[in-house]
């Protein structure tokens, strides 16, 4: 005798997603945020133009971060940390270590005694604290730091070892920080449509993201190309940066349109791809989070 053939089908669990991402009120760094991050040589400039000014020299300064490697040994959390910079041509090194956590959960109504809340990821990451402080309204100054009292660093002949603050920052979504961070350097929408989609996108889309043409050819190909889990994955990536530019405090208009943007490629996409148009119901959007 055999098994009869099983006649179980797959749960679907309804995923609702708001229709669109909503920016807080605008607000930017305060002076003395900057004044703290940038020394003697700030004279009062707005946080817009501190950003444009540091546009040029961003790339750079990011390779720099990318050289740089560390070790924590010990389970609690340092003050300070060594690191070395492994970029022999650097003369702007980082400032501070953010040291990036996500909030601790709350413990469940019904949990046991004996619940604990699960370990916290900690992941650190080196920064220009003028970089921060030029995009962050509600990050708040940054402590001192021994280099940002060097002008500049001269070329080595080899890595240099360097001890840097460390400074604790809770985020809403500590795993796509890195983009964001990326963003701050660069200001340029690829480097977060990278994160954004699971496939290639056009210069055209770059250069005329919120067309509306634009947006529906890639959201078609994306849509008939991926399955929804895929897709869903990805408008996680892009709620994950909307929620750390909110708690943060983050204004850029092409951070915000990059957000936007890619949003709404990624929402009908999934209309396309589960051949639901209810996929984009209007729902209520989400109040931007607080917390930084």
């Amino acid at each position: 005798m055999q098994d009869a053939p099983s006649t179980s089908q797959p749960t679907i669990v309804p995923v609702m997603l708001p229709r669109a991402l909503n920016q807080p009120p605008v607000c930017e760094p305060s002076d003395e945020a900057i004044a703290a991050a940038t020394g003697s040589s700030y004279c009062g400039q707005p946080a817009a133009f501190v950003r444009d000014e540091l546009e040029s020299s961003g790339p750079r300064s990011l390779q720099t971060l990318c050289s740089v490697v560390t070790q924590v040994d010990s389970a609690v959390l340092p003050k300070e940390l060594a690191v070395v910079v492994n970029d022999l041509t650097a003369t702007d090194y980082p400032t501070h270590m953010l040291a990036v956590y996500a909030p601790v959960p709350k413990k469940p109504e019904n949990a046991p005694a004996s619940w604990v809340p699960p370990r916290t990821d900690v992941k650190m990451y080196p920064v220009h604290s003028l970089f921060m402080a030029a995009h962050c309204a509600k990050l708040g100054a940054f402590p001192p730091s021994p280099i940002a009292a060097v002008e500049s660093f001269s070329a080595s002949d080899e890595p240099r070892t360097v001890t840097l603050p460390v400074r604790p920052l809770c985020l809403p979504s500590p795993s796509t920080f890195p983009s964001l961070l990326h963003y701050f350097y660069l200001r340029r929408p690829e480097v977060l449509f990278k994160a954004f989609f699971p496939c290639d996108f056009s210069t055209d889309f770059v250069e005329n993201c919120m067309n509306e043409e634009e947006i529906m050819s890639l959201a078609t190909h994306i849509g008939k190309t991926f399955n929804p889990n895929v897709i869903l994955k990805h408008a996680k990536v892009i709620h994950g940066v909307w929620q750390n530019a909110c708690a943060l405090g983050a204004f850029d208009d092409g951070l915000w349109m990059a957000i936007d943007s890619a949003y709404e490629v990624i929402i009908n996409a999934l209309a396309i791809g589960t051949g639901n148009p209810r996929a984009v119901y209007v729902a209520k959007s989400p109040s931007p989070p607080t917390q930084a």
